[in-house]
């Protein structure tokens, strides 16, 4: 079982597909790489605009709190 920290696209870049075998996973937000999705699109804009990191699951929780201030 893995919490939705685990779940970013950037681990399945390093962890082997075999060794995901049977893993379950959560998950909250909608996936970075969704980008018909005009908040993903809105999201990636902006981390373009402001030369932030390749977005992710971190990125989007870190949008989503800078939001509710």
């Amino acid at each position: 079982m893995l919490s939705y920290v685990n779940t970013d696209p950037v681990m399945f870049e390093y962890v082997s597909p075999e060794a995901m075998e049977g893993v379950l996973a959560t998950g909250y937000l909608t996936p970075p790489d969704r980008t018909a999705d005009p908040a993903i699109a809105r999201h990636r804009q902006i981390m373009a605009d402001h030369d932030g990191p390749q977005p992710s699951n971190y990125s989007l929780y870190g949008q989503a709190l800078a939001r509710q201030w």
